[in-house]
């Protein structure tokens, strides 16, 4: 499916699922309320809330489409002839430049220093949240491929697979897959959905609705990666997503430390595409976090 299409459609999923669950939070809030403030106010603070949050999440996606088109210029005229790895190493850091891009972006928008990032160097409980991440992402994995299987449901491939397929260094393309998913897209990714998406929910929301409501966008964006299945298929495969996002969500809520969910991420991730290659099927790739 084309971005031109992939892109609203994926919006419109955002907004409508977030909408679903900021009724429920605003519900909640109302009753809560001390009966001082407006509710249409109090709504529409809500609303605005989702809104820029949502808004935000595609920005990175929209980055990724930017920076994918200004460096295969560049790679083309540098190096002439194109290929799978050019591709892949173009796209790759396409994904992180978008999404840091987004993200600091926000800051601007938002008018916050870059204090606003949290990064800071990894406490010990910092570094045993991540391992039971790891854990908890790798058996909710484990779990939703295996119940698959009973059911006879397939995902949708993920557009990697056909990259892997066309290359002429199949181990080659994997060890840049890997590097990059530990280097580039787990701090990007995290960077943007956690630290600016989910974050700036906490605001307006609880922290369990925001990790819920930061899942929704981050699965929603993935859309264009799976397009090529069956309706089905995509939306198997953007639940298992959504399912992975809510762990490394969690993590994050728990560190605040963007780092820690990075890692988890990109070690998935690293790990996935290690699996596939040394088992030279593509069954795993249907619901990889890109």
């Amino acid at each position: 499916m084309e971005s031109s299409v992939a892109l609203p459609g994926c919006l419109l999923a955002a907004t409508l699922l977030s909408l679903v669950v900021l009724g429920a939070e605003s519900t909640r809030t109302r009753r809560e309320s001390d009966g001082d403030e407006d509710r249409g106010q109090r709504r529409w603070r809500l609303a605005e809330t989702v809104a820029v949050a949502v808004a935000f999440g595609f920005v990175g996606l929209v980055g990724i489409l930017v920076w994918n088109a200004l460096l295969i210029s560049v790679a083309r005229g540098v190096a002439g002839a194109d290929s799978t790895l050019q591709r892949t190493v173009v796209l790759q850091v396409s994904n992180g430049l978008g999404t840091v891009t987004g993200a600091v972006l926000y800051l601007h928008y938002a008018e916050r220093g870059w204090e606003y990032f949290d990064l800071r160097r990894p406490t010990r409980l910092d570094v045993g949240y991540g391992l039971a991440g790891l854990v908890v992402i790798g058996g909710t994995f484990v779990a939703v491929d295996a119940a698959m299987r009973v059911f006879g449901i397939e995902g949708a491939a993920h557009g990697t697979s056909d990259l892997l397929a066309e290359a002429a260094n199949p181990a080659l393309l994997t060890g840049v897959f890997v590097v990059t998913s530990v280097l580039v897209i787990g701090p990007g990714e995290e960077l943007l959905y956690r630290n600016v998406v989910q974050k700036s929910l906490y605001d307006e929301f609880s922290r369990p609705v925001s990790v819920v409501l930061a899942s929704v966008v981050f699965a929603a964006v993935h859309f264009s990666a799976y397009a090529d299945g069956t309706p089905l298929q995509v939306l198997t495969s953007l639940t298992v997503v959504f399912a992975l996002s809510l762990t490394l969500g969690a993590v994050y809520e728990r560190t605040d430390n963007v780092l820690v969910p990075a890692a988890v991420h990109g070690l998935f991730n690293a790990s996935q595409f290690a699996l596939i290659a040394a088992s030279e099927t593509d069954v795993l790739a249907a619901v990889l976090l890109p």
